[in-house]
């Protein structure tokens, strides 16, 4: 099949689809039936719901009106007929009432006035003739840029102007520039076919060609907002409502730059080409589910965009005509309307379910599109920020109409480069269809993100679609979105700086040394008791003794059954002294699991609390050590001082038990090599020297929280356990008392979301360091933490329990 027929079929199918799904938001009202009625003109005259909103723009900042100019510029080679040229600008204006209109302000309100019929075009000349070649290159381009950015008085008016730059008798440029208020990109298709009809008309002494327009702009302006349409507008808003709730406030994608806190519109453009083979291949597989390309192209986008950002909700602007009516067809005017499109992005199911999710939203969103944008922004309320757009920030457009050539007789036309790109989107993606394959033009605010950066994404979308195209119904998240040399970086990245590993002494030698330079500073805290680093120590080195004697060493493993509290630490330590190694049992665990644990662990002597502990076997020797324990006195009895035992770097440290893949206890057993290579990094990590040690409320049983039990014990700081009785509340409490210094706190999120919840809202200004694991962080709840603790330092921290990082 040949590449116009390919097209032609696309087209056809596109229309046949869209046609069935809106039959019920046009055939129904009747807006491509009946003529549009003439507007009442004895009073004010209505202005749409989005040119409402460019008017209360210019009032905010008349400056900003820049980012809503129209240019263009073309460079006329051959014997121009400047008359022929004027009138043809004359009639124009003339026809269209929307060219003739400036908004002024009456009670509050923008008011539009529209000037007679004869007002005309005043077509400024700018004679060059004189100027050496590079001075009038310069002034060309420096002309050029001016007219680009120079901003319309929408009450003054007019809001269309045009200069024509004579460079040589047989040379000239011309400049027209519109405000978006009166104009759209469809109307440049007008524009240009008008042109090209008068133009040739009058050069060659001929009379305007061009039938009478059907209606005005206002006059659909009025229609759209009669009662007549009213049931329709309302049907279209419950869909919206619908179809947007909850809808995220900002895109997640990664920014290269910080956000200003009022959005600008300076961008940059990056161009890519897809072959003609793969825009072949993703029409085919848009045959396959009977999808036009625009909706293989948007689906693919958005799977991008969720790749990139992490975030399964993403939402896409898609601009439509917005001409409900065939009446609109032929004016100039600001009729286009944005559709704000949402998908659910499931990496897990394949790139066909993607296609069919896509296709659906996207028939459905076309039905819909006679509810404005603007009406949309103002009925859904969303939170308003003058950094960013309501509702989306990204747009996607396919290039779908054509603004035609122009061609005007005995000239040579080419366009001129006005050296400034403008946007209203943080990043706008267009396609455009060729006979050499698919154009890609990739605008992006260039104040949030890099070249580089843009030019990785467009990378990724192409491997992407060559993925997708070979392996429709393969997962998403098991497509290979990387290619040879990103996935070379990424391996380097994830390495991390090289270094040669110091050989650290085992944990409870190097505690014994902060004992050494701390003696009486506090190491330990739960509630009003505390220890100090001698005293912890040598309660430790007395039990450490104890459990020597009841044959416990290297190769022995003793059970932990205590919450959190003072005698844990001391049980945590002994038993590292005395060359055995723990095993920590959760007292939310069932007796059949404990029992399983005990047995698997070989666990013959356990360490409890009279209070709390009861284990469901015999077989094991237990050791009480809280004060209502009859074994606490007799511990007294043993000596402080550090028991002579070696401990290697290959002697079992602690067992953790994790519920393994299929259910059953799996232990995991972490050598004191690991543990203290661990706290080297945690030292040099995140463990800030500002720290006055850690708060622990997380279980002893769970991986994450054996970091902080540990490394500030090894610099100095105290460790604080919340008891088990406060749990998060105290821990809540706490955080909130002002004389609370900065600590390490490891959470999982789940714990971090019930900390902000009964927290206040007030900021602290504390800079504690919050390590993050466990579960999937998101960046909501980030956000919220850094608005908690603006000045707190905040690690998403990942890794299995094998390698100590216990998240």
């Amino acid at each position: 099949m040949s590449k116009q027929s390919d097209a032609l079929d696309e087209l056809k199918k596109a229309i046949l689809l869209n046609r069935a799904k809106q039959r019920r938001a046009t055939v129904a009202a009747g807006e491509r039936g009946s003529a549009i009625p003439g507007a009442d003109r004895s009073g004010p005259l209505p202005l749409s719901y989005a040119q409402q909103r460019l008017w209360f723009l210019d009032q905010l900042d008349a400056s900003a009106g820049v980012a809503y100019l129209v240019p263009a510029a073309l460079r006329l080679s051959g014997q121009l007929d400047r008359a022929a040229l004027q009138a043809t600008l004359d009639r124009i204006v003339a026809r269209h009432e929307n060219l003739r209109t400036t908004f002024v302000e009456h009670n509050g309100a923008p008011l539009p006035v529209i000037a007679p019929p004869g007002a005309g075009i005043a077509l400024a000349d700018h004679d060059l003739r004189g100027l050496a070649a590079d001075a009038r290159d310069a002034c060309v381009a420096q002309l050029c840029a001016s007219e680009a950015q120079t901003p319309f008085d929408l009450a003054a008016g007019p809001l269309i102007r045009a200069r024509l730059l004579c460079l040589a008798d047989d040379e000239h440029v011309l400049l027209v520039t519109l405000h978006h208020i009166i104009s759209d990109g469809w109307s440049l298709g007008v524009l240009v076919r008008e042109v090209t009809a008068l133009y040739t008309a009058f050069s060659q002494g001929q009379a305007d060609p061009l039938p009478p327009l059907p209606i005005q702009h206002v006059d659909y302006v009025a229609w759209q907002r009669s009662e007549s349409n009213a049931a329709q507008l309302q049907q279209g808003l419950a869909y919206w409502q619908q179809r947007l709730a909850g809808v995220p406030l900002l895109h997640e994608l990664p920014l290269d730059g910080a956000r200003p806190a009022i959005q600008g519109f300076r961008a940059q453009r990056h161009l890519q080409h897809f072959p003609a083979a793969l825009l072949t291949a993703l029409r085919q597989w848009g045959r396959r589910s009977e999808a036009t390309l625009f909706m293989v192209l948007q689906s693919t986008f958005a799977a991008l965009l969720a790749r990139r950002s992490g975030q399964a909700d993403i939402v896409i602007g898609t601009p439509v005509a917005g001409r409900l009516h065939k009446d609109a067809e032929p004016l100039i005017g600001f009729f286009n309307n944005t559709l704000v499109c949402r998908f659910d992005i499931d990496a897990t199911r394949d790139a066909d379910a993607l296609l069919a999710q896509g296709k659906a939203g996207a028939l459905e969103d076309l039905a819909h599109q006679q509810v404005p944008f603007d009406l949309l922004v103002e009925t859904l309320r969303p939170e308003r920020s003058l950094a960013y757009n309501p509702l989306c920030q990204i747009k996607f457009v396919l290039q779908n109409f054509e603004t035609g050539e122009l061609k005007l007789p005995g000239l040579q036309l080419s366009s001129v480069d006005q050296g400034s790109e403008r946007l209203h989107f943080d990043l706008d993606l267009t396609a455009s269809e060729a006979e050499s394959g698919l154009h890609l033009s990739w605008t992006y605010k260039d104040e949030l993100f890099s070249r580089a950066g843009i030019e990785a994404l467009a990378s990724a979308y192409q491997r992407l679609l060559q993925q997708i195209v070979a392996n429709p119904a393969l997962p998403l998240d098991q497509l290979d979105w990387l290619d040879a040399d990103d996935a070379r970086l990424l391996r380097q990245q994830g390495q991390g700086p090289q270094r040669t590993a110091q050989r650290e002494l085992a944990l409870p030698q190097q505690f014994e040394q902060q004992v050494l330079r701390t003696p009486q500073a506090i190491a330990l805290r739960c509630g009003a008791d505390e220890l100090s680093y001698v005293d912890l120590d040598a309660k430790a080195n007395r039990l450490a003794h104890a459990l020597i004697e009841q044959g416990m060493g290297r190769g022995a493993r003793v059970g932990i059954h205590l919450e959190r509290s003072l005698e844990l630490l001391i049980a945590l330590l002994a038993v590292q002294k005395s060359g055995a190694a723990y095993v920590m049992l959760d007292h939310k665990q069932t007796p059949e699991r404990l029992q399983a644990i005990l047995a698997d662990a070989g666990v013959t002597v356990a360490l409890l609390d009279s209070r709390r502990s009861v284990l469901p076997v015999g077989g094991v020797d237990t050791l009480y050590l809280d004060d209502a324990g009859v074994d606490a006195q007799w511990l007294a009895e043993y000596p402080s001082t550090r028991p002579d035992i070696a401990i290697a770097d290959d002697d079992s440290a602690y067992v953790l038990y994790t519920s393994g893949s299929t259910g059953t206890p799996k232990g995991v057993e972490i050598l004191h090599r690991g543990l203290t290579d661990y706290c080297a990094f945690a030292r040099e990590g995140y463990y800030a020297a500002s720290l006055s040690g850690s708060l622990v409320v997380t279980s002893p049983a769970f991986d994450l929280t054996v970091p902080s039990l540990y490394v500030p014990l090894l610099t100095g700081g105290c460790v604080e356990l919340i008891a088990a009785d406060d749990d998060l509340a105290g821990f809540a409490a706490r955080l909130e008392q002002a004389e609370m210094p900065p600590v390490l706190l490891r959470l999982t999120p789940s714990h971090l979301q019930g900390l902000l919840q009964l927290a206040d809202k007030t900021p602290r200004q504390t800079a504690h360091v919050f390590v993050i694991g466990g579960e999937a962080f998101g960046v909501d709840l980030a956000r919220q933490l850094q608005a908690k603790y603006p000045q707190a330092q905040i690690y998403n921290h990942y890794g299995p329990t094998e390698t100590v990082v216990g998240c």
